[in-house]
């Protein structure tokens, strides 16, 4: 959803097992293991050679303060198909992990708990399924999540709620089930929730109506019972 990106791009200008078998990895070495853990290689992974400097290739931003060190992985809408590499857990200055449309499948690794720094991830329209991994609630600088258009189920994760920048947060067209979590009334930025499309059951949260800076809430399509609460309509 370009929309969504560029609104978290703008102010930002340019330990598992899994993590700790990769630690010895050069930012290079991981999107090299990246690419190779693709089932196809499209054309815009041509470019990702060691012939030239892969802080010039496609669909990557470094970090002008540190070295050598990738702060942006975007490759939307290109074709890839796989599964996500767990070595992806050693890009540690990640700041914006963009792999929407595209055909990846599997679960998301537990190592992406390792990206503490990451601020926007957008997984929508792939065909992700599981649980949202457990180990996201290490990456606390989160302001941006889009899981739109994929398979994940289970129930929206109550920990989502500890957050604290938590911003936006994407998750229609799944197969999530339970109720909407309480805590997420504790997110006292959060501007858009779109939960759409899911079997989502019970009420809605009274306090969803305190978060003043909400303005997008998306609910159709669910099994929701109950009353609107009313402050929702002094936002």
């Amino acid at each position: 959803m370009l929309p969504l990106l560029l609104l978290l791009l703008l102010p930002y200008v340019f330990q598992s097992a899994s993590a700790r078998t990769f630690t010895n990895m050069t930012d290079v070495d991981t999107l090299l293991a990246f690419k190779a853990s693709l089932s196809n290689q499209p054309g815009v992974l041509v470019a990702w050679n060691t012939t030239t400097d892969f802080c010039l290739w496609p669909g990557i931003s470094c970090s002008h303060k540190h070295k050598h060190r990738v702060t942006v992985l975007n490759l939307t809408s290109e074709g890839l198909a796989g599964t996500l590499a767990p070595s992806i857990g050693n890009l540690t200055f990640l700041k914006i992990l963009d792999l929407s449309q595209n055909n990846f499948h599997g679960e998301i690794p537990s190592s992406i708990g390792c990206l503490y720094r990451l601020r926007y991830l957008d997984l929508s329209n792939n065909s992700l399924h599981g649980d949202v991994n457990i180990n996201l609630k290490n990456c606390t600088s989160l302001e941006g999540i889009n899981f739109d258009f994929n398979l994940f189920s289970g129930k929206i994760p109550a920990w989502l709620g500890g957050l604290p920048k938590l911003k936006i947060i994407h998750l229609e067209r799944n197969n999530f089930t339970g109720i909407i979590p309480p805590s997420l009334t504790n997110l006292s930025a959060l501007q858009q929730i779109y939960f759409g499309k899911n079997h989502l059951h019970g009420t809605i949260p009274e306090g969803l109506g305190r978060l003043g800076s909400l303005a997008y809430v998306s609910l159709g399509r669910n099994h929701l019972s109950g009353t609107i609460p009313t402050t929702l309509f002094n936002l």
